[in-house]
């Protein structure tokens, strides 16, 4: 009879490369919040967000796959635009 082994030992959890090495960004800052996806944002006011900021953040999300942007009130005229 074979003894049971975790799969965790043949393998290991995905490795993103973006989680391990983000890049640096002008408008926020990504803090990875795991070795496969998703980022936490600082700094970001989405009801500000234009241009540069929107091109940015496009960036950070292709990268990242999910965002999190903590403590964002907007109204639904706001939410739309965004």
């Amino acid at each position: 009879m074979s003894t049971y082994r975790a799969t965790s030992e043949y393998y290991p959890a995905v490795q993103h490369l973006p989680q391990q090495q983000p890049k640096s960004y002008k408008k926020f800052k990504i803090v990875p919040v795991s070795g496969a996806l998703g980022a936490e944002v600082f700094g970001l006011d989405l009801r500000l967000m234009e241009g540069d900021g929107i091109t940015e953040f496009e960036s950070a999300l292709t990268d990242h796959l999910v965002l999190f942007v903590r403590d964002q009130v907007l109204d639904p005229t706001q939410l739309l635009s965004f």
